[in-house]
């Protein structure tokens, strides 16, 4: 297994940042290409700020773009394994199905195809909206105290139950799956025709619905009906392993990271834990090395299922003197990940 770590193109995408990830041993770069961090303190940047806007808008991308952006990563001995987060504008008739999602799918697929010039081999995507809410992935608190103080986020189902429906309307669960298969069917070929690999991230919270929306990608037998509408190494998913750990028991997370990577269906994993008393209803997120999954079985479940691919830490405490991006944190999750592989690998060399 490899480790790496995500970047917001803007707002944490400089060089210090990535020497850093370099330093710590990192091997690869997640772009988040519409994620924004603010209030950040941006070193220099790697790329130029029309470079940025290309990518953050328009249809599609362009493959002498994406390998501009790949030559920015790559000049820091790192990989750019993974780009998170298509720009919202490109797939909202996608996702709720509205007239208009042929041109939008299109589009879709012309990004795909620079991918595969480009050489950079997965997209991440999510199937759900976040309208409505204050925080990203529709988190309710952000300051919640864990050990030592340090701050975490997490959700409480019981402060959005009541929010109520945008202009988007209710959005059923019957309409989300339609889309999606929709989607699937005409992206997937053309996906694995290039080289690139879809991969869906689970809905967080994985509630039934927020703001009258619903989301669907919660549970394992939700991944498990995606990824047979249209059966393809190139449909795959993220595994969150922070999410699965709000669905599931820590034996429930173990037997999934082993289903599921035994199919050859996870493309990239995000590595996080949350408390032991988290669910899906209400959870907070906790230090890799405390929390309900013990992250030791977990590795060993990944490499016993022939899961050979990026570990990146995902969401990161804030810790006392900490950067916006996070540095300290991010040294501590990026240490504790590379000694977990290491000790799993060296556990299981024959004598």
């Amino acid at each position: 297994m490899k480790i790496g770590d995500r970047f917001f193109l803007k707002g944490a995408f400089d060089r210090e940042s990535l020497a850093f990830l370099r330093q710590m041993g990192g091997q690869g770069a997640v772009v988040n290409i519409a994620g924004e961090l603010r209030d950040n303190q941006q070193g220099t940047p790697v790329v130029s700020e029309a470079l940025s806007e290309r990518l953050r808008s328009g249809l599609h991308w362009e493959a002498k773009d994406l390998i501009e952006l790949r030559k920015a990563v790559t000049d820091f001995e790192l990989d750019l394994c993974s780009l998170a987060h298509t720009p919202p504008h490109r797939f909202q008739k996608i996702l709720l199905g509205l007239p208009g999602r042929d041109e939008e799918i299109e589009s879709w697929c012309r990004s795909l195809k620079a991918m595969g010039e480009a050489g950079i081999p997965i997209l991440q995507y999510s199937w759900h909206t976040n309208v409505g809410s204050n925080h990203i992935n529709w988190h309710t608190f952000t300051g919640h105290r864990i050990r030592g103080g340090a701050l975490a986020e997490g959700f409480d189902y019981e402060q959005a139950k009541d929010i109520p429906p945008t202009d988007i309307g209710v959005v059923t669960q019957e309409r989300m799956w339609e889309a999606l298969e929709y989607f699937l069917k005409a992206v997937i070929p053309v996906a694995e025709k290039v080289g690139v690999r879809m991969s869906l991230h689970p809905a967080d919270p994985q509630v039934p619905a927020l703001a009258g929306v619903a989301r669907i990608v919660r549970s394992v037998s939700a991944f498990e009906r995606m990824l047979d509408l249209v059966p393809s190494p190139a449909n795959a998913m993220t595994f969150c392993q922070g999410c699965f750990a709000q669905m599931l028991d820590a034996e429930g997370v173990y037997k999934a990271i082993a289903k599921f990577a035994q199919r050859g269906a996870i493309a990239l994993v995000h590595f996080r834990n949350v408390t032991p008393d988290s669910t899906a209803e209400r959870f907070t997120e906790a230090f890799w090395d405390e929390g309900k999954v013990n992250m030791h079985r977990a590795i060993l479940a990944y490499t016993k299922a022939g899961f050979d691919g990026y570990l990146t830490p995902d969401h990161h405490p804030h810790t006392i003197g900490d950067s916006v991006w996070g540095h300290r944190s991010r040294a501590f999750a990026l240490g504790y990940m590379r000694g977990l592989v290491q000790s799993v690998a060296s556990e299981r060399k024959p004598c």
